[in-house]
């Protein structure tokens, strides 16, 4: 599996801020039929939940899917490295994505 963020920090003027935030998930399926996804958005230090998000899909074959992830309105509160954590139901590996969100 994979994920793609724009870039592995987020500059904002102030904290808190709410700003948009999109990234697309790949991942690999063995054979045809249904899958979920889960996952969270968590401040690292904190581990604060800022996302819970979920998604389900059919696969008509084997391979590889995109399933893109989009959220209007996020708020940061604080300045740090954040992740996403993503797994797809009955898959053992667990997919991470870091970045970080600083003030300029």
């Amino acid at each position: 599996m994979l994920i793609g963020v724009y870039g592995n920090e987020i500059l904002v003027p102030r904290l808190p801020v709410g700003i948009p935030l999109a990234f697309t998930a790949g991942i690999v399926l063995e054979g045809e039929g249904g899958f979920d996804l889960s996952g969270k958005l968590i401040h690292v230090d904190s581990r604060e939940e800022l996302l819970s998000f979920g998604a389900t899909g059919e696969a008509k074959t084997s391979g590889a899917a995109y399933v893109p992830f989009k959220f209007p309105f996020v708020k940061f509160t604080e300045s740090g490295t954040y992740q996403i954590l993503l797994a797809v139901e009955g898959e053992e590996e667990r997919l991470t994505e870091t970045f970080r969100v600083k003030t300029v």
